[in-house]
């Protein structure tokens, strides 16, 4: 709903960073049919403005910071295979990417660590040689993997603008008895970059 009384407002984001927003004077409701058609409107538009137009109309702009997800360091092998994580999804705020990790032994436990700073602590000295941690945690969940070896989980981006242009660092390590000493080995990280709309 809009601000003003008597007003209602859609506001949408497209995967390929088309965004919109359609402020109406009626109190009847908007939502996905309004979307659709707001997104075919985009479809038939051939010439955009290349320009920011919000100064003309003396509304303050506002400025897109794009996210990512991009992997970072080097998982070390357990038993019978060498663990990857991966994320896929958006990462503006108020959406929830998804982390898939493949290659752990299966049907075993994962811990997912989530944190504010990565990291690269050395194993060695755990019993654990090549691993590497690569996240400081301050979030652990655990996790199981599935019969080959697969498991995946979601990191929900409250929609706060603070968070905008920050980053979550994310690592699974796996329970693994015939890894090594320490019985666990770890995967590569995971930077999410959080994107999303900051007014100027």
């Amino acid at each position: 709903n809009g601000s003003l009384p008597g007003t209602q407002t859609y506001c949408g984001v497209r995967a390929d960073g088309i965004s919109f927003v359609l402020l109406t004077n009626s109190d009847q409701g908007l939502g996905s049919v309004e979307g659709a058609q707001l997104s075919t409107l985009a479809d038939n538009t051939s010439i955009w403005p290349n320009h920011d137009l919000f100064p003309t109309t003396g509304i303050a702009g506002f400025k897109l910071v794009n996210g990512s997800i991009t992997p970072y360091g080097t998982p070390c092998a357990g038993s019978q295979s060498t663990p990857y994580l991966m994320g896929t999804g958006s990462t503006m705020i108020g959406s929830s990417p998804t982390l898939n990790l493949v290659g752990a032994l299966p049907n075993t436990g994962v811990l997912s660590m989530i944190g504010t700073s990565a990291g690269s602590l050395d194993l060695l000295q755990l019993g654990a040689p090549g691993c590497k941690l690569h996240v400081e945690p301050i979030v652990m969940d655990l996790i199981f993997s599935n019969a080959v070896g697969s498991a995946s989980t979601s990191i929900y981006l409250p929609i706060n603008p603070t968070l905008i242009g920050r980053s979550l660092y994310v690592q699974d390590a796996i329970y693994d008895p015939g890894a090594n000493a320490l019985q666990w080995n770890t995967s590569n990280g995971v930077d999410i970059k959080i994107g999303g709309w900051l007014g100027q």
